[in-house]
């Protein structure tokens, strides 16, 4: 374990959110929330903190080291070799204890499921955010399976677009814990960096054709969600 950004000195009464993901090499999607998040919440009264599960000696996430420490994030990481290491699990109920956390928000399968086994020791609010399915390997069915299992086990579950709020629902998720927040653009982060007339020729197209691309991308990752 190894704490990269120093821990906030917030009020002793403040409520510990602990922002959880698995990840391998440089993340994706969900480091734009979880990283901005801890420096709009200070002076709330809730102290938000990022811990990473990541294998041990990762090259790729000094990138991520990087953006977090870029937008003050706290970020503990936790070296994890396997798909499910009690080791693991002990070394995040101690953090839970000694940061008295409340609240675990959970971004993935493997951290939805570690929330729903250290609930009922560590007495926390279980949310999560659940960013979407994508299928990567014959392992990831599986996971994802117990992702959906774990989502009727969580206090509050937040959404980032009204076709995973259907597929929710249709779990069992019930619509007064369900939460639709869609995705959007951090205009700091992503921003034109020169006329919109010339965006096209850019990328080889025809001014004045009709395109799109995707907003966020899945870059390869360790059976993880976007």
């Amino acid at each position: 374990m190894n704490i990269v950004t120093p821990l906030d000195d917030n009020p002793a009464d403040d409520i510990t959110v602990l922002h959880t993901r698995i990840v391998t090499g440089t993340g994706g999607g969900p480091e734009k929330t979880i990283f901005n998040s801890p420096r709009y919440m200070r002076g709330t009264g809730y102290r938000e903190l990022a811990c990473y599960l990541r294998p041990p000696g990762d090259p790729g996430f000094e990138v991520l080291r990087g953006r977090a420490s870029a937008k003050g994030c706290p970020l503990i990481e936790v070296d994890d070799a396997s798909a499910f290491s009690p080791a693991s699990l002990r070394r995040l109920a101690a953090i839970c204890r000694e940061n008295d956390v409340k609240v675990w928000h959970g971004h993935d399968y493997k951290t939805n499921l570690f929330g729903v086994l250290l609930k009922p020791l560590l007495g926390f609010k279980l949310v999560t955010t659940v960013h979407g399915w994508v299928r990567h390997t014959s392992k990831t069915p599986l996971y994802y399976a117990i992702d959906r299992w774990t989502l009727p086990r969580h206090d509050q579950v937040i959404v980032v677009s009204s076709d995973l709020y259907g597929r929710c629902r249709a779990g069992g998720v019930p619509e007064n814990r369900l939460h639709l927040i869609e995705n959007a653009i951090d205009t700091e982060d992503f921003r034109r960096s020169g006329p919109a007339a010339l965006a096209a020729e850019r990328v080889h197209l025809p001014r004045g054709a009709c395109w799109s691309a995707p907003s966020g991308g899945c870059p390869p990752k360790r059976d993880s969600t976007c």
